[in-house]
């Protein structure tokens, strides 16, 4: 009997024993599918806290960029206006209208070449650079040309102009690179060149180095060169980075023209003997040159 009830309580004990194993495994059960759902909520928590993080810090840039962006803005504005007078002045386009009503105004018999510089002077305001030519005989408008372009130029402080004889010798580009501006657009004129090989290879070079350096520094820039003569078809192939623009002898017509445009600049009434004699200057080698000589005599 003792031995029964030994057994019984060793069963019992052994029952006790696999019920409490049993609780554990079920607590460890419990314990592993609690763990996940713990992680996926630290990972909603970090998701939402990198998120408002990243937004604070967007929000700081835009503040920063746009903040600062509206400062020097401002500052700009209120510069231009305290030392050229216009708020708008580092902005301004080519008025290519104005230009070429001038244009049209004072030059006699060169319609065509107008057509061209405005075109030309359009592209400007779109690609930021252009590099024309002016070549024809003497005394047919080319220099007047680009006194106009420069009087009627959105930005005047930014012309630069350069007779080729004195600065040939001399670092151009170094010269003019100093005394471009980013505010608005530089004009450069180069009056006077010879049609030769020396000539033609410094032009070349230097049109070489303002067009790099425009775009290195974001420049906006016009480059005008001004031959003494008519350039053979062989030269403007050799310059065909270039617009070349022709400027045509005169013909009688046009000249006639230029005398009355001339009498009226100066303001002078001249009777028919006088207008006549006039009429009798040689233009096919001077132009219109002569004409304010002789009036300057009247």
């Amino acid at each position: 009997m003792e031995d029964e009830n030994k057994r019984i309580r060793k069963s019992k004990l052994r029952q006790s024993e696999i019920r409490s194993l049993t609780k554990q495994k079920d607590s460890r059960k419990v314990e592993k599918i609690k763990k996940p759902k713990n992680k996926i909520q630290w990972k909603k928590y970090l998701i939402f806290l990198t998120s408002l993080i990243t937004l604070i810090i967007a929000f700081i840039l835009y503040q920063l960029k746009f903040g600062s962006c509206e400062f020097w803005n401002t500052y700009e504005r209120n510069y231009n206006m305290i030392v050229y007078g216009d708020e708008k002045y580092c902005y301004r386009k080519i008025d290519t209208n104005l230009v070429n009503i001038r244009l049209l105004d004072e030059i006699v018999g060169q319609d065509d070449a107008i057509e061209l510089i405005k075109g030309s002077l359009n592209l400007a305001n779109n690609d930021e650079y252009i590099q024309m030519i002016f070549h024809g005989v003497t005394g047919i408008g080319k220099t007047l040309a680009s006194e106009i372009i420069a009087r009627n130029y959105p930005n005047p402080t930014n012309v630069q102009k350069y007779i080729w004889k004195v600065h040939e010798f001399f670092n151009l580009f170094e010269i003019a690179r100093s005394r471009l501006s980013k505010c608005g657009f530089n004009l450069i004129i180069l009056d006077d060149l010879e049609i030769d090989e020396y000539a033609i290879e410094l032009l070349k070079d230097f049109e070489q180095q303002m067009r790099d350096e425009g775009k290195r520094s974001n420049f906006r820039i016009v480059l005008l060169a001004i031959f003494k003569d008519t350039m053979t078809d062989e030269i403007k192939d050799d310059l065909k980075n270039f617009v070349i623009i022709d400027f045509n002898p005169l013909s009688k017509d046009d000249f006639i023209k230029c005398i009355e445009i001339h009498l009226k600049l100066f303001n002078i009434t001249m009777n028919a003997q006088e207008f006549e004699e006039l009429k009798e200057i040689d233009y096919s080698s001077s132009g219109c040159k002569l004409i304010s000589k002789k009036l300057v005599s009247v």
